[in-house]
């Protein structure tokens, strides 16, 4: 583990969350997020605004606040967001919304063993929300992991990509992605139109920016 890595560490490790049967309910989410959160806080450019989605109960969120001036972040699961919001109240610079991010309609919650593993696919009743609709002045990262849906919420990015060029950390796994007819190296195809590259990659993250 590197130093970053072993830094976040030993923040998780220092705190207690409010989440159902408390770390053990969603199996080993906190053990991948440590190189997530490595990963967004080596490759930032700057530490304004982030836009996470797949923000469960908020662990991964409180952790960004330590370093982004505004985290503005997504859970499509109601019973994840009520832990979410509780977890995130005391951090003003967390602004926690029930949703997904995707085409802008509404979709169903899909339930997985592990609550970190719940995914979001239509028609449904969950509000859905477009990068591009969240009227972001500007945005310096923009973190999707939402279980294999990270494809089409960048469709709907596009102008905050040319716009702001944030650093974009998505998460690329195979068995996630077949559920939305995605393949490896999908978002690195798509990204490249845009002028990025991958600067980046840890577990299963993998991070785009603008040279």
């Amino acid at each position: 583990m590197d130093a970053l890595s072993a830094d976040v560490a030993q923040w998780f490790a220092g705190r207690t969350f409010h989440g159902p049967r408390g770390l053990d309910a969603y199996g080993d989410y906190q053990r991948y997020a440590i190189p997530t959160l490595a990963l967004v806080l080596t490759h930032a450019a700057s530490y304004g605004t982030v836009v996470h989605a797949g923000g469960h109960i908020g662990l991964v969120s409180l952790a960004l606040a330590e370093r982004f001036a505004h985290v503005l972040t997504f859970e499509a699961a109601d019973d994840n967001f009520a832990w979410l919001a509780r977890n995130v109240r005391d951090a003003p610079q967390v602004q926690a919304r029930y949703g997904a991010l995707g085409d802008g309609q509404p979709v169903a919650l899909v339930r997985a063993k592990y609550s970190a593993c719940h995914h979001a696919k239509g028609p449904g009743a969950v509000p859905c929300y477009r990068v591009d609709d969240l009227d972001v002045s500007s945005l310096d990262v923009l973190l999707l992991d939402i279980e294999g849906g990270e494809l089409v919420a960048l469709h709907h990015a596009e102008e905050t990509l040319r716009r702001c060029r944030p650093l974009v950390v998505v998460e690329e796994y195979a068995r996630w992605m077949r559920r939305y007819a995605r393949h490896p190296g999908d978002v690195a195809h798509f990204l490249a139109g845009f002028h990025y590259q991958q600067v980046g990659a840890s577990a299963f993250d993998v991070a785009f920016a603008v040279p």
